[in-house]
């Protein structure tokens, strides 16, 4: 038994280290292939790896291009987009994301939300929910050795020092707290692109009224499902149903 499983870990441990040498491979191969203008060569390369599960912001960056000269701007999108889940911040991927929806042909008008709506998710995401939670830790623990202190040193509580620190921890706890759950609520909410000319519904048919006409590129955001109809929001905030079948998830 003990041989059949140290030759069961052999066997993964040697099929991991091929299986990242593969992905390697691919992707130096993609690269080669698009700096001689092969996109499409690049992009196969670069779907392999994302099929076989690997994920990088500097993979869907190089795909995301790929795909932009090849004037397949849904595509092109969708690949950002899916980078910028990885690292939102990634001043490459924002950039030629802005450059491809300039060359999309929607009527849908982006109803910004509120500037400080905005702010607040964008501070959010400069961490992920783990680093905000350890951040909190950090001041449960300082607010709980102030009190140690205050009790040890059997200070006044008229102490001014004290109970301004303390407001300041309980104020950043507070915000970190709310900081970590918003970037949980963000990182779950699907999103996904239109990838062909599509009509939204009001109902989960397509015998129901349309509400306007869709064209590939839009990012559109999921709000429920039933059977093959998804209920989504639209950057102009209008709400209806698409067919699941026009649509990539990011």
């Amino acid at each position: 038994m003990i041989h059949s499983l140290a030759s069961l870990m052999i066997l993964f441990c040697s099929y991991s280290m091929t299986y990242g040498q593969t992905s390697e491979e691919l992707f130096i191969a993609g690269n080669e292939a698009y700096e001689k203008n092969r996109y499409g060569l690049a992009i196969e390369n670069y779907e392999k790896i994302h099929e076989a599960g690997q994920r990088s912001s500097d993979l869907y960056l190089n795909l995301g291009n790929a795909y932009f000269n090849q004037d397949n701007y849904a595509k092109a999108i969708l690949a950002y987009e899916r980078g910028l889940r990885l690292s939102p911040n990634d001043k490459s991927i924002l950039a030629n994301l802005e450059i491809t929806r300039d060359q999309l042909a929607s009527d849908v008008i982006e109803v910004p939300d509120f500037i400080l709506l905005r702010t607040w998710r964008s501070f959010c995401l400069l961490f992920n929910s783990t680093i905000w939670s350890i951040f909190q830790f950090l001041c449960l623990f300082a607010s709980a050795f102030l009190f140690w202190k205050f009790y040890k040193d059997q200070l006044s509580f008229s102490n001014r020092r004290f109970f301004t620190l303390f407001g300041i921890l309980l104020l950043a706890f507070v915000i970190f707290f709310l900081a970590a759950n918003t970037n949980d609520q963000l990182s779950k909410a699907k999103f996904a692109i239109l990838m062909e000319e599509a009509s939204l519904h009001e109902g989960a048919d397509d015998r129901s009224d349309k509400i306007e006409e869709l064209y590939p590129g839009n990012k559109i955001r999921i709000i429920d499902q039933i059977d093959d109809y998804y209920k989504v929001r639209l950057a102009n905030q209008s709400i209806g149903w698409v067919d699941i079948g026009k649509l990539e998830l990011i």
